[in-house]
């Protein structure tokens, strides 16, 4: 039988695949430069899609997972409140033609290589 015992995972599997995947893509590149102060947007990022992938569940889910120091620790993110959070998702959104732009350039530029 299966008991609740406190402990805590995180899906490092899953983490360091979003991990290969973002350093393959130049995530860092493209989406740093976006944000001006404070976390990289990048990060955040890598941290959403990595939550997203094994959770299904809102942005204020993410951000219950992300108050886990072992998961912020992971991540190298600081405490993060949801403002910072919303405003990461709505960043990549009104710059998703030109981050689209730029994934398409690496995917041609990838085949061609």
């Amino acid at each position: 039988m299966i008991t609740v015992n406190g402990n805590k995972s995180i899906p490092m599997g899953t983490i360091r695949a979003v991990r290969l995947y973002s350093e393959k893509l130049g995530l860092a590149e493209m989406l740093d430069p976006l944000k001006e102060k404070g976390t990289d947007l990048s990060k955040l990022v890598e941290a959403l899609v990595a939550y997203k992938m094994g959770e299904n569940l809102s942005i204020d889910g993410y951000g219950r997972w992300l108050e886990e120091p072992l998961v912020r620790q992971v991540f190298g993110l600081p405490s993060t409140s949801s403002r910072t959070l919303y405003r990461a998702v709505g960043m990549v959104g009104e710059n998703l033609a030109e981050v689209t732009s730029m994934l398409r350039k690496w995917s041609w530029r990838g085949r061609a290589g």
